[in-house]
C-alpha cells in the first residue's frame, strides 16, 4: 500500500496494491482510480529503466486546473496531450534521473488537487497513457543541440554559433547540467524563455536590456576559463 493524501480531510490515503482504489484511513473516503484498459490505445507497462517516474493517478475535481499545471510544468506537452494525460489516468507524465525535479512537479500538481505518485527506478505500473518524453532539441540555431537552445542569448547576439553563446553553452553543460538544481534551472529556463523570445525577441529594447548583463556574464566566464572557441553540444 502506498500512502497519499485525502482530498477531503488531508489524511493518509492508502492506495491499494493494484492502484485501483484509494481509501482514507481517517475519514473513510474512497477514490476510484481509472483501471488500465486492455484496449486503451496508449496503454503501456512502465518498467524500470533507471528513471524516476511521475504518475498522475487522478485529477480530482479540478481537471481544468490540473491540465493547466501539466502544461506549465511539462513544456513538451501540447494541450491535446495534457488533456489525454488528465483524462486517461493513471498517466505517465514525466521521468528523469533526479527525484528532486519530479518532487517539485508533484507538489504543483497536488496543489491543483491531483493525486500523484513518484515511482522509483525498477517499480512497474500499468498506465493508460504515457506522455511523450522530454524531446531532445534539434541542432538548429533556434533550438540548439542535444542540451537545448540558448534562446535568449541567441536572440540577443543574433546567432546560436557565436563566441558569446559558445561560452554560455559550455557553462550550461559543464556547470549547470551536472547538479540537480542546475538542471532545474535549465528546465525552468527552457519552459519560459522560448515564449519570451517569440514575443519580444525582435524588439530592440529586448536586446538592449539584456545585452549588457550578458556581456558581463560571458566576460566573467571567459576570465574563469570558459573558452569562446566553436562548440558542438
Amino acid at each position: 500500500m502506498t500512502s497519499l493524501k485525502c482530498e477531503q480531510c488531508n489524511g493518509e490515503m492508502e492506495l491499494s496494491a493494484d492502484r485501483a482504489m484509494g481509501t482514507c484511513a481517517y475519514c473513510g473516503s474512497k477514490v476510484q482510480l481509472a483501471a488500465p484498459q486492455a484496449n486503451a490505445p496508449n496503454a503501456s507497462d512502465v518498467r524500470g529503466d533507471g528513471m524516476y517516474k511521475l504518475i498522475l493517478l487522478n485529477c480530482g475535481a479540478e481537471k481544468i486546473k490540473v491540465i493547466k499545471v501539466l502544461r506549465d510544468i511539462t513544456a513538451h506537452l501540447g494541450l491535446a496531450e495534457a488533456k489525454n494525460a488528465a483524462e486517461q489516468t493513471p498517466s505517465l507524465i514525466s521521468n528523469g534521473p533526479d527525484r528532486e525535479l519530479l518532487e517539485l512537479e508533484k507538489m504543483q500538481l497536488e496543489e491543483a488537487g491531483a493525486m500523484v505518485q513518484i515511482l522509483s527506478p525498477g517499480d512497474p505500473i500499468q498506465v493508460n497513457y504515457a506522455a511523450k518524453p522530454n524531446p531532445p532539441a534539434s541542432p538548429s540555431p533556434a533550438a540548439g543541440g542535444k542540451s537545448g537552445g540558448c534562446y535568449v542569448a541567441t536572440a540577443v547576439y543574433g546567432s546560436y554559433d557565436c563566441p558569446e553563446v559558445w561560452v554560455l553553452r559550455r557553462f550550461r553543460d559543464d556547470v549547470l547540467a551536472v547538479t540537480w538544481y542546475g538542471r532545474l534551472f535549465i528546465r525552468l529556463y527552457y519552459a519560459s524563455s522560448p515564449a519570451a523570445v517569440r514575443r519580444f525577441g525582435g524588439a530592440a529594447w529586448f536586446s538592449g536590456l539584456l545585452r549588457r548583463p550578458l556581456d558581463g556574464l560571458t566576460r566573467r566566464l571567459g576570465q574563469s576559463g570558459f573558452s569562446d572557441a566553436p562548440y558542438e553540444d
